[in-house]
């Protein structure tokens, strides 16, 4: 169980609940103060959008860090990207993280971080959390095609925004530009407290921060389980790309309640394709689960509205 993708939930519930509450809605013009109330509860929102987004990237990396096999891969099985990564770039992480504990603190905090990279070339199954987009404030939009490309994924954004499409949040043709808007909106409304930023803006957030974090999971998933099988991706056995990465589907019927469609793609299609309907949601996942984890799939729970709500990984 991903402690990540769990925290990702329940902190989209909450900002869905959030943008639902009348305090956040502009009224009518005249409603001066009351709309100065309004906007200032948006702002704080928009800053949580975007620290959702990073909270998630950072932790899921942190967790896929930690998941190598060692009895399947070696420290020289890994990229020049990821080896630089767990050693370097995760020492610059922990010295500039060392900066925000208690000066008390620091050197005990820096001393029992350092192990993990120390020792990275004896034991990838603990890995540095640290090893990316660690030494700054804030994730750039480069931070996620780095860790991907590090893991032997081919596309960065592209790859993102293809699988985004395969899932049900197709609506925005370009994630690397959705991400930059998430920043720029962070950035509006922890710098300028006279930004106002509209309703609708954020409500599309929640959809650009789903579409960012869950394709990013997928995909990093399946080439953490590919290292773990010894089918490491690199340029001599071939990179990983979106297509590469399967999909199986769950969601509620939409004439016959209760019941659960368990839906597959179809090929050179957006659409999927039925087959099997399962009595309820525990029997297809039980039903489900053990063959994507055969077939090497990806588990997508679909929700009422046709997008992820849950998702599991082989």
């Amino acid at each position: 169980m991903s402690n990540a993708r769990a925290n990702l939930r329940t902190q989209l519930d909450v900002l869905r609940d959030c943008l639902a509450h009348p305090v956040v809605a502009d009224g009518a013009p005249v409603d001066v103060h009351q709309n100065a109330i309004a906007a200032q509860f948006r702002n704080g929102l928009a800053v949580i959008c975007f620290a959702v987004t990073e909270a998630f990237i950072r932790d899921r990396t942190a967790e896929v860090l930690r998941g190598f096999s060692n009895t399947a891969v070696s420290f020289a099985d890994l990229s020049d990207k990821l080896q630089q990564a767990a050693t370097i770039s995760a020492l610059q992480g922990v010295l500039f993280r060392a900066k925000f504990q208690e000066k008390a603190m620091r050197v005990a905090w820096t001393l029992a971080e350092l192990p993990p990279i120390a020792n990275a070339a004896i034991n990838v199954s603990s890995l540095s959390p640290y090893a990316f987009g660690q030494s700054n404030s804030n994730l750039s939009e480069d931070v996620l095609p780095e860790i991907l490309a590090a893991f032997g994924i081919e596309g960065g954004w592209g790859a993102i925004s293809e699988i985004a499409k395969r899932i049900g949040l197709g609506g925005i043709p370009d994630y690397s530009q959705a991400f930059k808007e998430l920043a720029k909106r962070r950035h509006a409304a922890a710098h300028d407290v006279s930004v106002r930023i509209p309703l609708n803006d954020l409500t599309n957030s929640l959809k650009s921060v789903l579409g960012i974090c869950c394709p990013f999971d997928l995909i990093l998933s399946h080439a953490l389980s590919k290292h773990n099988i010894r089918q490491i991706p690199n340029n001599a056995n071939g990179l990983i790309t979106h297509k590469e990465v399967k999909l199986r589907f769950l969601s509620p019927h939409p004439s016959l309640a209760g019941k659960i469609r368990e839906q597959v793609e179809q090929l050179n299609s957006a659409n999927h394709r039925t087959v099997k309907v399962h009595p309820d949601l525990p029997s297809a996942k039980a039903g489900v689960l053990p063959r994507t984890r055969a077939q090497k799939e990806q588990l997508i729970q679909l929700g009422t509205n046709g997008i992820p709500d849950r998702w599991q990984t082989w």
